[in-house]
């Protein structure tokens, strides 16, 4: 899809501050797929890790390959859906977030403002929330770690 982008287009990828329920090792995968052990947070949080790193991978292909698109991360926060339907007890879990629940609008605001705000029109491989940039994880921001992925879902997309 990348040749169908105009000049200055924004790649927004939508992640989670759930990253940082990723083990300190990172995303394991030789374990991609839960065979070996499978805890659905912490697979959860390898998936919003993986986000991140798809984001800062693409910013790293934009900027050597002299192109004026972007990618960036964010965090739209803990969002008023029914996400948590399949979760065992979401009302217990869910109980102490609620002082920090956004309405799906809220939660929109972030991506719409990485992808639209003039002040973000250069701004790439970051991680955003609240309409802020955020530090993520160490592993987040590990470009050796951001190309291994990047390899191993090129390995499975060419295997369809």
């Amino acid at each position: 899809l990348t040749p169908m982008l105009q000049p200055g287009a924004r790649v927004v990828v939508l992640s989670s501050e759930a990253h940082r329920m990723a083990e300190k090792r990172g995303l394991e995968l030789e374990n991609a797929h839960g065979e070996s052990s499978y805890h659905a947070w912490k697979m959860y949080g390898r998936s919003k890790l993986a986000n991140i790193l798809f984001a800062r991978g693409l910013a790293r292909r934009f900027e050597a390959a002299g192109l004026s698109q972007t990618a960036n991360a964010v965090h739209p926060g803990v969002i008023q859906t029914n996400l948590a339907r399949h979760v065992a007890n979401p009302d217990r879990m869910f109980a102490r977030l609620k002082h920090i629940e956004k309405t799906v609008e809220q939660g929109a605001s972030t991506q719409c403002y990485v992808a639209t705000h003039p002040d973000w029109s250069q701004t790439s491989g970051q991680y955003f929330s609240d309409c802020a940039v955020l530090e993520p994880i160490a592993a987040a921001k590990d470009d050796a770690l951001a190309e291994t992925l990047w390899t191993w879902s090129e390995a499975l997309v060419n295997r369809i």
